[in-house]
């Protein structure tokens, strides 16, 4: 059972947004909330023309667009600008 104690009533308001996810596709509820739990699920809120990742950054997380919208942007030696995916929610 997921503890709700540790940021899940959160978590929980994205619930219909990420059920529509092909990730939690044929999960309950408990389920996602559980997954979340387990990775250490967070919310992030970035401003408006900010930068998530830039080209050569690792990370080990994983993210999901709730709200907004995310433009991916190759950029070549002269700072010429390509849109190449655009993804946004609601």
């Amino acid at each position: 059972m997921f503890d709700f104690q540790q940021g899940g009533m959160i978590l929980k308001k994205y619930l219909s947004i990420l059920k529509t996810s092909p990730f939690f596709t044929g999960l309950t509820d408990n389920e996602i909330l559980s997954i979340l739990h387990c990775v250490k699920a967070t919310t992030v809120s970035k401003k408006r023309d900010s930068y998530i990742f830039r080209a050569g950054d690792s990370t080990e997380v994983m993210g999901l667009v709730v709200s907004g919208c995310v433009l991916v942007i190759q950029e070549d030696l002269w700072g010429a600008s390509e849109y190449s995916v655009k993804m946004s929610y609601r």
